[in-house]
């Protein structure tokens, strides 16, 4: 259990929009996409501690191409990013 919804609701509207996109928690291709969308809604415990098992807390603050965090994500990317910084 992620804490994390990930259902297709997302993804769904950006195919109406016209962008392909896949929901991943592959760190490899999130390096690799051209842009990157972190969702979330859940408890932000769990979802972090999912993240950092995965390695995805370090992925996120690597990024060098545009980043869009919703709701519990951007809580996700901040809470990286605070952590980095007091190591």
């Amino acid at each position: 259990e992620t804490g994390v919804d990930l259902d297709s609701s997302g993804g769904n509207a950006l195919n109406r929009l016209g962008f392909e996109n896949i929901i991943t928690d592959d760190p490899d291709e999130i390096k690799n996409a051209d842009k990157v969308i972190f969702p979330g809604v859940g408890e932000a415990g769990s979802a972090m501690r999912y993240l950092k098992k995965r390695g995805l807390d370090r992925t996120m603050i690597s990024l060098t191409r545009p980043v869009l965090g919703i709701c519990l994500g951007l809580q996700e990317i901040q809470s990286a990013l605070v952590s980095l910084m007091l190591r």
